[in-house]
């Protein structure tokens, strides 16, 4: 049996900014290094083939934490788990974004099939064929065991939806992971890959956002 453990980076100073992040950064806030330290709890009796992450510093600072309990899991990072690109918007708060661009808000959150890139941008569909390599990447080298991703808010949901197979229009029909979250998908060889759970925060008593 396989399992891909997957978890949400921790809180950073943008996310309690309002400030949409996607390729660029910032570091954690003190809730979200007791939140990393609390998905590290969480994980230590597990054992990890590996540890996948984003390359954004604020899935490595997070992904250090568990690491602490996993010293012989390689800790390998990859652009193809990063947030999406998301072009001017990145440093601009909410509120900011939807003044400018308000139609482009509405498909963003509501309509993702029908979102465009802004401006050197991502759209939904690059995310989700970044994801498909990674995906194909990662299945040559698996084998049975635990793995664990460490990523971010909308490409771990891209990532749900490839693995079920699922249609871009189903992408926000749930809600969006919190922070420290954990979820895991299992497969056996042959079979497609399962969701178990989504969005567990037992781990996270009194360090939610």
């Amino acid at each position: 049996m396989n399992r891909l453990w997957l978890a949400r980076h921790a809180q950073t100073e943008w996310n309690i900014q309002g400030r949409m992040q996607g390729h660029r950064d910032s570091p954690l806030t003190e809730l979200g290094k007791q939140q990393a330290k609390a998905l590290g709890e969480a994980l230590k009796n597990h054992s990890f083939h590996a540890i996948y992450t984003s390359t954004a510093g604020r899935a490595l600072a997070t992904a250090a934490y568990v690491q602490a309990y996993h010293p012989n899991a390689p800790l390998i990072a990859t652009e193809d788990l990063r947030e999406i690109h998301l072009g001017p918007w990145e440093g601009m708060t909410k509120t900011e974004i939807a003044a400018r661009w308000p139609k482009e808000v509405e498909l963003f959150w509501h309509q993702p099939a029908e979102f465009q890139r802004i401006h050197g941008g991502e759209d939904y569909r690059m995310l989700y064929e970044r994801l498909g390599r990674w995906w194909a990447d990662f299945q040559k080298s698996a084998r049975s065991g635990d793995w664990l991703v460490i990523s971010h808010g909308v490409t771990l949901q891209v990532l749900f939806l490839l693995l079920e197979g699922a249609n871009l229009t189903e992408l926000h029909r749930e809600n969006i992971l919190h922070q420290c979250s954990l979820s895991m998908i299992e497969w056996e060889e042959g079979c497609p890959p399962r969701l178990v759970f989504r969005n567990r925060i037992s781990h996270l008593e009194g360090l939610l956002d």
